[in-house]
């Protein structure tokens, strides 16, 4: 007999700002819509930046903060 196996699907503060990086948003754009909807969220700025380390890590293929911050120039 075979089980289903269950997907969970993350919605946490971590999860939202990996969304938002994928997103193509920068990190204070991130921060301030982090802040928006997880009020009492401690994450720093430095947090986002870990995070977006982590995706390019992670070989995903996303923009660099410079990347977007010189785009929007």
């Amino acid at each position: 007999m075979k089980t289903k196996k269950t997907i969970k699907i993350r919605t946490g503060v971590c999860a939202f700002v990996r969304d938002m990086i994928r997103a193509g948003k920068s990190n204070q754009q991130c921060l301030a819509a982090l802040q928006k909807k997880f009020p009492k969220s401690n994450l720093k700025i430095g947090g986002v930046g870990w995070l977006r380390a982590d995706l390019i890590k992670r070989k995903e293929k996303i923009k660099t903060n410079a990347e977007i911050n010189a785009m929007a120039a």
